[in-house]
Order: structure tokens, then C-alpha cells, then sequence
């Protein structure tokens, strides 16, 4: 591979050997520039790290003109605009720094190369290029870095902290889409919400930390107790939410009794503790189209039946008879 065609500058031996004999100097004076900025790390920088940082970029430059090494250089700069992206400082400092190194270099050639005009000016020409293209780089890293964090921030925006299951915000916009998806092919969609039962007293008795230790392991438990198609959400503090796609309310009602059973005969795990402890749930099932004609209508549904469940002594499954009204499995 022919590196100067990473950058398409033709290698300068003396104009090279000319920045590498000066690098003492062109080093000091983007040192004393670069203590001008603000809100630079730069600036935050030990004076010993940063001269050596700034040295080795002017002797990466210097190889870069005399062999056509230009693809060391290169990567050298990527890699700072990588860290400052990481490190969150925007695309104006980086980019600032870079063409502060430019204005240096071409003061340095004026001064330095005056008698010799044609060398100034090809000076002047290759600095531009090497300049322009970094520019483009460090643009290019940060352009990438800034979509990792926008996913990333996205990502957290819909999943819980706690479980890393989805949350209610995402619950919210997937049911809407699985309603539309299920009226337009003639599918039905069940929905279930699932309560713990008597969860303060679980908090008093083991504390907030020993509270969470039990919701982490029953997202755990209800995730592998459902299909791939399926979706578990956390719905808010002790609730759950799980979306049943394609699911008639007769295979949904049994799903919802064998889930239950299993959440009661399950040893929770304390952490940093030789005990376990149990829980129960109340579980409420509604079914579209069966029991609801949207997705408003059938959160209130399988959330009423989840109610009527706990005041039916808990620990039970509730969901929608043929004829409308609410029964026990």
C-alpha cells in the first residue's frame, strides 16, 4: 500500500529534515498557543506531558514530509480525536487544536523560510494539505463517536437500570406497533401484568438492596420462561409487563398460571447471603381483540384484572371470561 496516498502528498526530505530540526521550537510556541485556549485538556495537562505529546506529533509530521509516511501521522491525530470524543469534549476544541497547529507551522515556515521562496510556498501547500485532511478526520471520528453516544443514550432511554429489561417508555411505543400489526393481519395479541405480592414487607424485612436482588432475578425468571417473540417490561416498581404476540386468550391464560407457579415454588437468592426467600404474584391477562380494541384500552384491562387478582386474595391469575367479566384461573 503506497500511504501517501492516504493523505496524496508527495514526501519533502528538506522541508522534513528543516521541521525536525526545529521542533524544539515549533513544540514552545504551540505550547505557548495552546495555554492561550480555554476549555482545552490541553490546558490541564502536565507542561512535561504535554511538550513530549506535542513533540512526538511534530517528529510524526516530519517523517510524514521526509519519507511519505503519511499514514503514521495520520493515525496519530485520529487516535487524539478518538480520546477527546471518549473524554466528551466536542468537535470545536479538537478541531481548534489541529488548525492552531497549521497557523503555527505556516508562521513557522514565513519566518524560517523566507530566502527561499519556492520552498515556502511548497511549505505553505503541503501544510494546507495535511491540515485540510486531519480536519476532515478528526470531523469524521467525532461524526462517529457522537452517533455511539446518541444509540447509547437511546438505549438507556428505554431500558430500566435495575433489570435492563425494557421499561415503560418502551413498552408504551412497541404495544402500539404490535396493536396496529395485529388488527392489520388478523392476529390476536395477549398482554400480562404481574404484581408482587406484599413487597413492602419484603423491603422491611431485607432492606431496599435485598428488594432489588428479587425484582433482578424474577426479570431474569421471566425471560426465560417466555418465547424470543415474546417482550418483558418493567412496568414500575413491582409491576411487570409481558406481550404476547399472536397468543389467543385460552394459551395466554395458561401461560399466565405456569409462569405464576413457577415464580412461587422458586428460591430467591440473597446476595452476600446463604438465604433465599419466596414470592408470589398476582397476575392480571387481557386480549385483544377479545377484550379491548386498542392499546389504551387493553393496558386498563389487563390492569384492572391484575387488581382484581390481589383482591381476591393474591397469588392468583385473573383475566376475562367470554362473556366480559373478570374470573379466576
Amino acid at each position: 500500500m503506497n500511504t501517501t496516498r492516504c493523505l496524496d502528498i508527495a514526501p519533502s526530505q528538506a522541508l522534513g529534515k528543516r521541521i525536525e530540526s526545529d521542533i524544539p521550537t515549533i513544540s514552545a510556541e504551540w505550547q505557548r498557543r495552546l495555554e492561550q485556549l480555554k476549555n482545552n485538556i490541553s490546558i490541564f495537562l502536565p507542561v512535561e506531558k504535554r511538550r513530549q505529546g506535542l513533540g512526538h506529533m511534530a517528529q510524526l509530521l516530519a517523517r510524514c514530509l521526509q519519507r511519505g509516511e503519511t499514514l503514521a501521522f495520520r493515525k496519530k491525530t485520529m487516535a487524539l480525536a478518538r480520546l477527546r470524543a471518549v473524554q466528551g469534549f466536542n468537535l470545536k476544541d479538537s478541531l481548534e487544536e489541529a488548525l492552531l497547529l497549521e497557523d503555527i507551522l505556516f508562521h513557522w515556515a514565513c519566518k524560517t523560510l523566507e530566502p527561499d521562496k519556492n520552498e515556502l510556498i511548497q511549505a505553505i501547500g503541503l501544510v494546507h494539505q495535511i491540515s485540510h485532511t486531519v480536519v476532515q478526520d478528526i470531523a469524521k471520528v467525532h461524526g462517529q463517536a457522537m452517533d455511539r453516544n446518541l444509540r447509547a443514550r437511546e438505549q438507556e432511554s428505554f431500558t430500566d437500570g435495575l433489570t435492563h429489561l425494557f421499561n415503560y417508555r418502551f413498552f408504551k411505543e412497541f404495544i402500539q406497533k404490535e396493536i396496529y400489526r395485529s388488527a392489520r393481519y388478523q392476529h390476536p395479541v395477549s398482554l400480562v401484568l404481574m404484581d408482587v405480592d406484599f413487597f413492602k414487607k419484603l423491603n422491611d424485612a431485607f432492606g431496599h438492596v435485598g428488594g432489588d436482588q428479587v425484582l433482578v432475578e424474577l426479570a431474569r425468571l421471566a425471560q426465560g420462561n417466555c418465547r424470543i417473540t415474546d417482550l418483558v417490561c418493567r412496568y414500575g416498581g413491582e409491576e411487570f409487563a409481558i406481550l404476547l404476540p399472536e397468543t389467543p386468550k385460552e394459551q395466554a391464560a395458561a401461560y399466565c398460571e405456569r409462569l405464576r407457579a413457577v415464580i412461587e415454588g422458586h428460591p430467591f437468592p440473597l446476595r452476600h447471603s446463604e438465604k433465599t426467600t419466596g414470592i408470589t404474584v398476582s397476575v392480571g391477562m387481557a386480549n385483544y381483540p377479545d377484550d379491548s380494541q386498542d392499546a389504551q384500552d387493553l393496558m386498563g384491562k389487563a390492569d384492572a384484572a391484575m387488581y382484581m387478582a390481589k383482591r381476591g386474595g393474591r397469588n392468583r391469575v385473573c383475566f376475562y371470561a367470554a362473556d366480559g367479566a373478570l374470573r379466576m384461573a
